[in-house]
């Protein structure tokens, strides 16, 4: 019995190592700064989030950034709290599209209800 979890969990690394060193999406949206600068800060380009659920939209910017975490504020109108990720909308959000941002940076997205959205 041991023998057959040690085997399981052996091959579920393996796996999970292989499909780390394959997967490079967020490469191709990497700033690479300063030319002739050998290690140059860590800088992508804000893909466009309106209209998107909170959830799968904070997923796109970590899968832009490879991974590394970034500050990211929901901010819901009036004063509800933002709770539950998949019932709100981005209707905005700073850095803009297109725009060029880093760790250092908060990412801002203004939310509303989904189910009540009137995002302009």
């Amino acid at each position: 019995m041991n023998k057959r979890i040690i085997a399981t969990v052996s091959a579920m690394c393996a796996v999970s190592a292989g499909s780390l060193l394959t997967a490079t999406p967020a490469s191709a949206n990497r700033d690479t700064g300063v030319a002739g600068n050998p290690n140059p800060p860590s800088a992508w380009v804000m893909p466009d989030l309106k209209g998107m659920v909170l959830f799968p939209a904070i997923k796109s910017v970590l899968a832009v950034t490879g991974g590394e975490q970034v500050k990211i504020k929901p901010v819901a109108t009036g004063d509800r709290a933002v709770i539950n990720q998949e019932d709100w909308l981005v209707c905005a959000q700073s850095p803009g599209p297109g725009k060029v941002f880093t760790a250092k940076n908060t990412i801002t997205l203004k939310v509303e209800r989904s189910k009540q959205a009137s995002c302009p």
